[in-house]
C-alpha cells in the first residue's frame, strides 16, 4: 500500500518527474477538450441542453480552473529544474500539489455524482458507466499521490528535518 500512497514512480514504471509532466499534460488536454464540449453544448437550442444550462456553466468553470492549474503546474515543473532562483521557491510545487488535490477531490465528487446519476436516470449499460467512473476515481487518486510525492521530494522542510535528524543521530519519523 505504501507504493500507492507514496509512489517513487508514476504508474509503477515511469520516473516521478516525467510522470507528473505526463499527468499535467493529460489534464490540460482533457480540460481543454471538455471546455470546448461544454461551450458547444451551451450554444445548442435543444430543450435537453436548456434544462441543464447551469450544470454546463458549473462544469465549464471547473474545466477552466483545471486548465489554469495545469498551466501553472507545467510552468512550475519546467522552471524548477532549470533555474536556480526558482529552485528556492519550491513552495510553488507544493502549491501545485495542493491545487491538484483540490482538482482530484472535485473530480472524485463528480464521479460519485455521475454514478448516482447513471443509476437513477439512464437506461444505458449502467455497469459500464459505473466501472468507468470507479476506475477514474482510482486513477485520479493515484495521480494526486504522484504529484504529492513529487512535491514532497522538492520540499525544503523535509530536507532540513532529515539533516537535523541525521546530525543528532535521531531517526526521523514521518
Amino acid at each position: 500500500m505504501d507504493s500507492f500512497t507514496k509512489p517513487t514512480k508514476c504508474c509503477f514504471c515511469v520516473p516521478l518527474r516525467a510522470g507528473v509532466i505526463m499527468i499535467t499534460i493529460l489534464w490540460l488536454v482533457e480540460s481543454l477538450g471538455l471546455s470546448s464540449y461544454y461551450i458547444s453544448n451551451m450554444k445548442q437550442k435543444n430543450e435537453y441542453y436548456k434544462n441543464r444550462i447551469y450544470l454546463f456553466y458549473a462544469l465549464l468553470l471547473y474545466s477552466v480552473s483545471v486548465t489554469l492549474v495545469t498551466i501553472f503546474g507545467l510552468i512550475t515543473i519546467k522552471f524548477i529544474k532549470y533555474f536556480e532562483a526558482y529552485r528556492k521557491r519550491a513552495y510553488l510545487i507544493r502549491l501545485y500539489s495542493i491545487f491538484s488535490n483540490i482538482i482530484v477531490a472535485v473530480s472524485i465528487l463528480l464521479n460519485f455524482l455521475g454514478i448516482i446519476s447513471v443509476i437513477h436516470s439512464y437506461e444505458h449499460d449502467k455497469a459500464l458507466w459505473i466501472l468507468i467512473n470507479s476506475m477514474d476515481i482510482f486513477i485520479s487518486a493515484h495521480f494526486a499521490f504522484v504529484i504529492a510525492a513529487y512535491a514532497a521530494r522538492h520540499s525544503p522542510i523535509k530536507e532540513n528535518n532529515l539533516s537535523i535528524s541525521k546530525s543528532h543521530g535521531i531517526d526521523y519519523l514521518n
